[in-house]
């Protein structure tokens, strides 16, 4: 994964990032347009090894109507006219085209609208930049699930805008997949997006957040931090990653800019380093089966199954009528690119919509369209499964039974939250953390049931109670919450 430092256009940036030889830069069209020593700048890139990528400035553009996040945007939108600048920047492109490994399309489709944006890329096709140029995903592109699959088998390079929830980002990575497309995640670098998914590229201005807001980026393992205490500054200078840059650390004690914004901009290179050396899913890298001008490549094979001692009797239980009856009914209005295209975040888990099936041994592809396929970890849980309509706190044996029952649910979800934590590379789920705590609360919990009141007494002591007759065990109770403590 390659992590491009953007806002590079800057003076002070530029200067930053060249002297540590930044390996990926983002540059700006916007901005390099009114350059006069625009090729004196690539160039000086070019030499010193450092990988070049393009933006077309489509942030002005969504500025103007309220919908640009970047953080680079500052003081008052332009006025440009869209047409004039697309075929200025195709211009310019013929000229400088080689210094960059992509260059991104003018995605303002919020602006002049989706078809327009269409027209925009044929122009490119039509000059001949087809084969750098980047097409980007939004969610207020119309049916845009069946339109990021159309970008995939037209063009080799595809962005993710929005930050679209990990579901929905899940499902269109794994077009980019079955195209083996190099797909690009626009300032998509939080943890939950850049360690979850197998982006070919991701960009960020984070690195300028020092001199922007006094923001410090600095690793710990495997994992970036991110402080606004100027004390971890001085407990930061002695880090190994430090020692192979020239770092001026009395300056940035002092709060100098380029300084603060050079330490950030190296914490960010080097945890791109390690992103890379263990994202073992780099996709785009498997040969491609037809010939590259057909622009559609063959679709993956589906993984071999494990053994069926592995997955348990999940096939089965998945083809009895009532719980495919069951499923279904919880499913609608629930699919996602399927027929509908309806999405929502709640969906049953099921191989179809996971984000891990790239990496998960027990990953079943669905056999045919609209088949779904549930996870081989997880246990269909009926409502009668607790007898809850059955139940009495009186016999002692029922409320051990449902007591394991729940005990054994919450291990198997511990299980499954574990197993996702690994394959995520071992981020922390705090879920898992607070499961944990749960069954382990349960197993030394003293407090039963007693006549429908939760008291914390000897287990023994609780029984001989509920074998006395109604009023004594009420009189017991009553004088048994003296002992309970205040809330």
């Amino acid at each position: 994964m390659k992590i491009f430092l953007a806002g590079a256009e800057n003076e002070q940036a530029r200067l930053t990032l060249l002297k540590i030889k930044a390996p990926f830069v983002f540059l700006s069209y916007f901005y390099l347009r009114e350059r006069a020593d625009t090729e004196t700048v690539l160039e000086e890139f070019k030499k010193n090894g450092i990988t070049m990528a393009l933006d077309s400035g489509a942030h002005t553009f969504l500025a103007g109507i309220g919908e640009s996040k970047a953080t680079v945007v500052t003081g008052q939108p332009i006025k440009e006219n869209p047409d004039r600048y697309c075929r200025d920047y195709i211009n310019w492109l013929k000229k400088y085209r080689d210094y960059f490994e992509f260059y991104v399309e003018l995605d303002i489709d919020r602006v002049v609208g989706y078809e327009k944006i269409k027209g925009y890329r044929n122009q490119f096709v039509e000059n001949g930049l087809q084969d750098k140029l980047m097409v980007v995903w939004h969610y207020s592109i119309p049916d845009s699930v069946n339109e990021f699959e159309k970008m995939c088998q037209g063009f080799n390079f595809v962005a993710i805008a929005d930050e679209p929830e990990p579901g929905r980002c899940s499902m269109l990575v794994e077009i980019g997949r079955k195209y083996k497309r190099k797909v690009h995640g626009f300032a998509m670098t939080k943890p939950d997006y850049i360690r979850r998914f197998p982006f070919y590229s991701v960009d960020s201005t984070s690195w300028k957040a020092g001199s922007k807001y006094g923001i410090t980026y600095y690793l710990m393992g495997n994992k970036i931090e991110a402080t606004n205490d100027k004390g971890v500054r001085r407990r930061i200078m002695n880090f190994d990653y430090f020692k192979p840059y020239e770092v001026k650390w009395e300056e940035v004690l002092k709060d100098k800019n380029e300084e603060v914004d050079k330490i950030n901009a190296i914490t960010w290179i080097e945890y791109g380093k390690w992103l890379n050396e263990n994202q073992q899913d780099k996709y785009w890298e498997e040969p491609i089966v037809q010939k590259q001008e057909e622009l559609i490549v063959s679709e993956i094979k589906p993984k071999v199954l494990p053994p069926e001692e592995t997955r348990g009797k999940i096939k089965e239980i998945r083809e009895r009528p009532e719980v495919r009856e069951k499923w279904l009914a919880v499913m609608k209005n629930n699919l996602f690119a399927f027929k509908t295209g309806k999405y929502s975040t709640k969906l049953p888990l099921y191989c179809n919509n996971c984000y891990a099936k790239g990496k998960c041994e027990f990953y079943q592809e669905p056999q045919k369209e609209g088949d779904k396929v549930l996870c081989a970890l997880r246990k269909d849980i009926f409502s009668e499964w607790f007898g809850a309509e059955k139940f009495d706190y009186r016999e002692e044996d029922t409320v051990m039974e449902t007591k394991n029952k729940i005990i054994s649910y919450l291990l198997q979800k511990l299980a499954l939250q574990s197993w996702f934590e690994m394959l995520d590379g071992g981020i922390q789920d705090k879920t898992a953390t607070m499961l944990a705590a749960t069954v382990f609360n349960m197993l030394r919990e003293t407090k039963v049931q007693i006549g429908g009141m939760e008291i914390n007494v000897n287990k023994k002591i609780a029984i001989a109670i509920n074998n006395l007759d109604e009023k004594t065990r009420r009189r017991i109770i009553e004088s048994l919450r003296q002992f309970e403590p205040s809330k």
